[in-house]
């Protein structure tokens, strides 16, 4: 007997929620959409800045700075390019590679890179500074 009730109990419920459903279904169908305000699409790689260091032993580094993934592209004397993304740093600025094997440091208008913990560009300055 009390198998019975629970089972009424249920297919009353199941029923209700079915007609509730199918009363609503009609109404959002036919509702008006609201128009939404386009997004701006945010230009990969915006540069803020393009600077070429000079450092010792006549090496330089050729840095563009990109907003849009927060990026350096690097360009060095020795011939290799490459693109680093910022990381974390407690003064000036700071890009690396994954395990951090590769550094590149700037804070106003001086830079370096460590390479395996050494550093292999050392004392640059940004080449407008220079001239001035």
């Amino acid at each position: 007997m009390k198998k019975n009730i629970v089972t009424i109990a249920l297919l009353a419920f199941l029923l209700i929620l079915t007609l509730l459903v199918a009363a609503l279904a009609p109404r959002t169908a036919s509702m008006p959409s609201v128009p939404t305000e386009p997004q701006a699409q945010v230009p990969a790689n915006t540069v803020i800045a393009d600077v070429t260091y000079q450092c010792q032993k006549k090496m330089t580094i050729h840095a563009i700075f990109n907003s849009s993934p927060d990026t350096v592209v690097l360009t060095l004397s020795d011939g290799r390019s490459m693109t680093l993304p910022h990381a974390l740093s407690a003064d000036g600025a700071r890009y690396t590679n994954a395990d951090e094997s590769f550094v590149f440091w700037n804070k106003g208008n001086t830079a370096f890179i460590t390479e395996g913990g050494q550093i292999t560009f050392a004392d640059c300055v940004d080449a407008n500074a220079v001239s001035q």
